[in-house]
């Protein structure tokens, strides 16, 4: 297979509950990992975008977080319901999503 256009990197970091950083897993990330795949098989993207689990991203109280590559945006507390407006405004229209994007300020 070729190189995809676009590369999501969705953090599965996991820490035990109660944990004071949190933890993207515990956040909700297994969920959109299982959108992302959903929406890319319906929509034939699969030669288009691939989803990479990775771990901590540093930014777990934040999460769940991923970053977008090429384009290396970075997106926070990202739910399911997200998943179809990442892919139609930024992965399909070039649109960076505002609205979840991780301000400069958030990284040390």
């Amino acid at each position: 297979m070729a190189k995809r256009p676009y590369y999501i990197f969705l953090c599965m970091n996991e820490r035990r509950p109660g944990h004071p950083k949190g933890c993207c897993v515990n956040n909700g990330s297994d969920a959109v990992r299982e959108r992302f795949a959903e929406v890319m098989t319906q929509e034939g993207m699969r030669d288009q975008l691939r989803v990479v689990r990775t771990s901590c991203l540093d930014n777990c109280s934040h999460g769940p977080t991923l970053v977008v590559y090429p384009d290396d945006v970075w997106y926070q507390g990202v739910q399911v319901e997200d998943v179809q407006e990442i892919i139609d405004s930024h992965i399909k229209g070039g649109r960076v999503v505002q609205r979840l994007v991780l301000p400069p300020e958030h990284f040390d």
